[in-house]
């Protein structure tokens, strides 16, 4: 797909954003308790953001991760309340391996009628005795940070059975389900317990090697996406920088006059143009070479992540004390990116692995195998 016809898929979705007073909504004191899914939800289900990676065949819209990350672009500005990313990319990718009844399970939560959330054992050490595992027909274990799993009809459960990945869909209603804390103003959070959850044949959606590799897909694109989020809600927080530079006053003149803070505002729109142009370059790259889908999913959350910490650090410098405040903008900006950073691997893990795969031998992040041959 061409720059413009991105370029103007993004602007539609910045105009549904338009005018509805997410940042507000998110300060108000009941926010975290406002129930799901809402009106906004179902509005953002109905112009097919939750369809867009879901083949024609099956009712979506056969588009790409470069369609989806102009989305997640728009969403990076505007801060929206929901499970994008299990919606979006987990349901979505699963249309095209699951049964159709399965499939039609599915389709309800992708209309927004419904809500499927997704429940992952947390990495080691923090899930070690926890592991979610099948164990003949019974699902046991404990999910944290469940992202709106207290109103989810059902689960999509990320398990074990036997050393083998499985995916089970299966119903929440009967599960003990405790609200968390969220630091996250977009996302609630619960925590799930697994006791002998009954699943039946038709629930287990996909198992053994092709889980695995379904599952490893779906974490990569899910980086992508958080990429391309944290890097429009960088290109926000330098734009409220640069505008609060503007208009605050000390000493008689604007304080974006003063020299030192003037370079801080240049090194910060320098780092976010850098980390657009990497977030598109990945994504394009992505697509037109599949097989390097891994590798350039971990580059480009792992610069997101380092740079979004880095601006809203800054950020919080250049408005001073009113930065780390609730009732600023900002404030919710910082939260919804650091609580990226620990989601499908720390910065530092995710540069870990990539450094191992260089000195494995494989071909550098920016070149093929065919060509590093």
């Amino acid at each position: 797909m061409s720059a413009d016809t991105l370029a103007s898929f993004h602007e539609s979705a910045v105009r549904i954003l338009e005018g509805q007073g997410n940042a507000a909504r998110l300060r108000q004191p009941d926010a975290a308790t406002q129930s799901f899914p809402d009106s906004q939800w179902r509005q953002l289900a109905q112009a097919g953001w939750l369809r867009i990676l879901v083949p024609q065949e099956h009712g979506g819209l056969g588009l790409g991760i470069q369609e989806l990350g102009a989305i997640f672009r728009a969403v990076g500005t505007h801060l929206v309340r929901g499970p994008l990313l299990d919606h979006a990319v987990s349901i979505a990718l699963l249309m095209a391996h699951v049964s159709e009844p399965a499939r039609k399970r599915l389709d309800a939560a992708l209309d927004g009628e419904k809500l499927i959330a997704c429940a992952r054992s947390l990495p080691p050490p923090h899930g070690e005795g926890a592991e979610l595992t099948l164990r003949g027909d019974r699902l046991w274990g404990v999910a944290e940070l469940v992202g709106f799993g207290q109103w989810a009809d059902e689960l999509i459960v990320f398990a074990q059975d036997r050393g083998e990945c499985v995916l089970v869909l299966a119903s929440a209603q009967t599960c003990s389900r405790q609200p968390c804390a969220s630091v996250d103003p977009c996302v609630q959070y619960c925590r799930i317990e697994l006791r002998g959850l009954q699943v039946r044949p038709e629930d287990v959606l996909v198992r053994g090697p092709a889980a695995s590799q379904l599952l490893g897909q779906i974490e990569d694109i899910q980086r992508l996406m958080m990429a391309a989020e944290i890097s429009a809600g960088v290109q926000a927080l330098v734009d409220m920088s640069i505008e609060y530079a503007k208009l605050r006053r000390q000493f008689g003149r604007a304080i974006g006059s003063f020299q030192a803070l003037a370079h801080m505002l240049a090194e910060l729109a320098a780092k976010c143009s850098a980390l657009g142009h990497l977030v598109t370059a990945c994504m394009a790259d992505a697509v037109a070479e599949p097989a390097r889908l891994h590798a350039l999913a971990l580059v480009a959350k792992s610069y997101a992540c380092t740079v979004g910490r880095y601006a809203a650090q800054e950020a919080l410098q250049v408005h001073g004390g009113i930065g780390f405040t609730n009732e600023l903008t900002l404030h919710l900006f910082y939260r919804r990116i650091l609580t990226h950073q620990g989601f499908l691997g720390e910065t530092d893990a995710l540069l870990c692995e990539l450094g191992a795969s260089q000195l494995a031998g494989d071909a550098p992040i920016g070149q093929s195998p065919e060509r590093a041959q």
